[in-house]
């Protein structure tokens, strides 16, 4: 299973609500009785802003975020790239949204995430 998300403020960036696609899926994805939610998961995630003086320095926070979570974060060019179950990169990324909302006054932040079943080998060497 795979899917692409997108969060943003209302400002430049923003088709959306910061978080409107993480509530509609939040209830079932930190839900205990979901049954994939300690599949793996692979995610890239993308992180933009209007604050290129502190763009660095927000990288980095969302960075340790990852690390705090132990979604083991690989930085790429342009991206994220994190591994984890599907119950850790959402919580992971209900932390990102909630940083993002409280210190960054523009973002985006897109996300690819694929969920795979637990006997699959690991598709991008992570």
């Amino acid at each position: 299973m795979a899917g692409e998300f997108m969060f943003s403020d209302a400002g430049r960036f923003g088709a959306q609500v910061p978080d409107a696609v993480l509530q509609a899926d939040d209830e079932l994805f930190s839900s205990s009785s979901a049954p994939f939610t300690d599949y793996p998961a692979y995610a890239k995630v993308s992180v933009f802003t209007d604050e290129s003086q502190n763009k660095e320095m927000h990288i980095g926070n969302i960075v340790r975020l990852a690390q705090q979570h132990e979604v083991q974060p690989r930085t790429v060019p342009y991206a994220i790239m994190l591994k984890g179950s599907a119950k850790t990169l959402f919580a992971y990324f209900s932390d990102v949204i909630d940083y993002a909302r409280a210190q960054m006054p523009s973002y985006a932040l897109q996300a690819t995430v694929t969920v795979n079943s637990p006997t699959r080998d690991d598709p991008d060497g992570h």
